[in-house]
Parts: C-alpha cells; sequence; structure tokens
C-alpha cells in the first residue's frame, strides 16, 4: 500500500500502542492484560489503514529473513 484509499495521501507510516485486553481498569493491569498492536496510518487524514499484531510482524520479518 503506497496511498491511502481515504484521501489518496502518501505520508503513511507505521506506529504501535499499547492496547487492553482484558479490560481491566488503569492500575489494575497485568502484564498479560497488555499487548502491543502495530498500526499503518495515513499523517494527512489519521486514518488507520491496517492493524497488525506483533506475532505477525515478527512472522514476516522472519519470512523476509529467510528470503535474503
Amino acid at each position: 500500500m503506497d496511498r491511502c484509499p481515504h484521501c489518496g495521501g502518501q505520508e503513511l507510516h507505521w506506529g504501535w500502542s499499547p492496547h487492553n485486553v482484558s479490560g481491566a481498569t488503569d492500575g489494575r493491569l497485568c502484564t498479560r492484560d497488555v499487548v502491543s498492536l502495530f498500526y499503518l496510518g495515513c499523517d494527512s487524514c489519521s486514518a488507520t489503514l491496517t492493524t497488525m499484531h506483533p506475532d505477525k510482524v515478527a512472522e514476516d520479518l522472519n519470512m523476509r529473513l529467510n528470503d535474503v
């Protein structure tokens, strides 16, 4: 993907964010309650274009490493 399907912008960047998967309130979280999600966002219109779980990111990186 090289353009945003919403606005046509080309300013796309990967980022990450912690995500609460248990519904526990802040201050009562355990490490098992939080995962990191990677997301591809458009800087022009702030749309989130896709999200990826860290396991998928690691799998994709390992596949690229094996292709080298």
